[in-house]
């Protein structure tokens, strides 16, 4: 059998050599895009749930660093206590509930544990990291909470343009077997009508302590209908509420027409047990239309008087 290389053959060889050098060329393009110029990092998961398994225990666990930068980068990555009241995040005060900040470790290339950890990660690639929780003999009940900061730094050639980046991953911790207290005090809750971002809204919201020790998930639902039953809105706000903090929950009904009325309903769930509900009928009226009314309303009024005098001065004469 006897081989023929002509003119066609090589056209068609051409032709898919430069379809794998489109493709190789698209696929380095593609990975480019997926890399940022500078400094960026991912952590997987965002956040982690612990059981401690009492006192003088151990638990071993790991996460993922992704480098977002187009250039390898050292990443430092450390625990911090974490607390969390009326949204103010508070990654340096220490607390009962924050010694497990202090309880992690990380393990080093050689085994070993360390406080801190320094790892090089190449473009957009994504390394594990393992972590050990070392529990000391003597902890208190409830939960314990910390973050596990990753953290770059990279600086231009000449060191005058640096850019830094730095995210968390959460630590919830549990005590297995611990005594778990659930106390909780609703300050505030209201259901009401408004200004809000200079416009009238119908909004409804709590404020609520964790006075127990142990973090509670706590659900506002507003539920807003026409007086037929048609539901116009229903949307649920929500948070992690830690021990020893207070939360203040609001929920804004924003598209909330100039004009209608409505019957609201505002319910609250704290672990998954409802602890308030609130109904309230509002009616929505701009001022000026509100004028008109009371002014027509006057008018009504008084020709209704006048109508009266009227036909008394008629039968007195």
């Amino acid at each position: 059998m006897r081989f023929v290389y002509n003119r066609d053959m090589k056209k068609i060889l051409a032709g898919l050599l430069l379809v794998l050098v489109a493709g190789f060329c698209g696929g380095k393009v593609a990975l480019a895009e997926e890399c940022g110029a500078g400094a960026g990092v991912l952590v997987n998961p965002i956040s982690k749930n612990l059981t401690i398994e009492g006192g003088n225990s151990r638990i071993d666990d790991s996460f993922t660093v992704q480098n977002q930068a187009n250039k390898e980068t050292v990443f430092k990555i450390y625990a911090a206590p974490y607390s969390d009241d009326e949204n103010k995040k508070d990654f340096e005060s220490e607390t009962t509930y924050t010694q497990i900040s202090r309880w992690i470790k990380f393990l080093d290339a050689s085994g070993g544990v360390v406080d801190t950890l320094e790892i090089r990660v190449a473009p957009c690639a994504k390394r594990e990291v393992n972590f050990r929780v070392l529990v000391p003999e003597s902890i208190p009940d409830g939960g314990q909470y910390a973050v596990i900061f990753t953290e770059s730094e990279n600086s231009g050639g000449d060191a005058v343009i640096s850019s830094s980046s730095r995210v968390g991953m959460l630590i919830y911790a549990h005590v297995n077997g611990g005594e778990t207290v659930r106390e909780f005090d609703v300050a505030e809750s209201y259901l009401e009508k408004g200004v809000r971002d200079d416009k009238t809204a119908i909004y409804a919201g709590i404020k609520i302590t964790n006075n127990g020790n142990i973090d509670s998930d706590v659900k506002g639902t507003l539920v807003i209908k026409t007086l037929l039953g048609r539901e116009v809105y229903n949307k649920v706000t929500g948070a992690s509420l830690l021990p020893g903090s207070s939360r203040t929950i609001e929920n804004i009904w924003e598209e909330t027409p100039y004009l209608g009325l409505f019957v609201a309903d505002y319910t609250v769930e704290v672990d998954g047990k409802t602890e308030v509900v609130m109904t309230k009928v509002i009616l929505i009226l701009p001022l000026p239309i509100l004028v008109v009314i009371v002014l027509a309303l006057i008018v009504v009024v008084v020709g209704i008087v006048s109508f009266i005098k009227k036909r008394r001065n008629r039968k007195l004469f």
